[in-house]
């Protein structure tokens, strides 16, 4: 009876995927509603997610989270300037890049 009631399989798919991506159905309730085995729940069978690159529900935000943590620790720091070197070794050290950069670009 189950099967008749059921509905065509496109339908039934969509409706499934609906329910994935707005985090109302996990895969192990479609699972039950299909009649298949379920997928254990270590594996991600009770798992719920949240549409926008299927982040589980309880991982919500933590993506935010350590944007932010990581940005707080990159802050520059003041130093101190560093010494100068003297005007030949800069101009040497600039012929020597733009003579690599050329040969890199053959």
């Amino acid at each position: 009876m189950d099967g008749l009631l059921r509905g065509d399989y496109q339908s039934r798919m969509n409706g499934y995927a609906t329910g994935i991506s707005n985090g109302f159905l996990s895969p192990n309730d479609i699972h039950r509603l299909e009649n298949m085995d379920l997928i254990p729940a270590d594996q991600g069978g009770d798992d719920y997610y949240l549409n926008g690159g299927y982040v589980k529900s309880k991982d919500a935000g933590l993506a935010q989270q350590n944007k932010a943590a990581a940005a707080q620790q990159n802050q520059p720091q003041q130093t101190q300037p560093e010494e100068e070197t003297p005007d030949s070794e800069n101009r040497q050290s600039e012929s020597t890049s733009k003579r690599q950069k050329e040969r890199r670009a053959r």
